[in-house]
């Protein structure tokens, strides 16, 4: 028997068995908000906050023109890179997180829809 299988018989009889309590879940249940709406306005929340401070830093970086100072930390490590190096590493690399980033993204999309 596997794991699965031996806690399903341990606690088959416990399953069955159902304990009087003159309405009290019910009554609790029925108290506690709605979890399904507090959460949508969550992730709703979520998804705003990130997508404002994805919007600040791609404008911040174009306003302190980012992209020359990435040019040149890339090219200093170009050239700062052993002789026998080869950039097919690097260019793999880069295109493994650049693929992590996008399936990301599209996890996320698809998480708050």
């Amino acid at each position: 028997m596997n794991d699965n299988e031996l806690l399903e018989s341990f606690f088959q009889n416990a399953r069955e068995q159902q304990i009087d309590d003159d309405g009290f879940t019910e009554r609790v249940m029925q108290c506690l908000p709605d979890s399904t709406v507090q959460h949508s306005k969550l992730q709703k929340l979520s998804w705003l906050w990130t997508a404002f401070c994805i919007l600040l830093a791609v404008l911040l970086f174009l306003k302190f023109i980012g992209w020359q100072t990435a040019l040149a930390d890339l090219v200093v490590f170009i050239r700062t890179l052993p002789v026998d190096y080869r950039p097919t590493t690097i260019l793999l690399s880069l295109l493994v997180l650049s693929w992590m980033g996008v399936a990301e993204v599209a996890r996320r999309a698809r998480l708050y829809q």
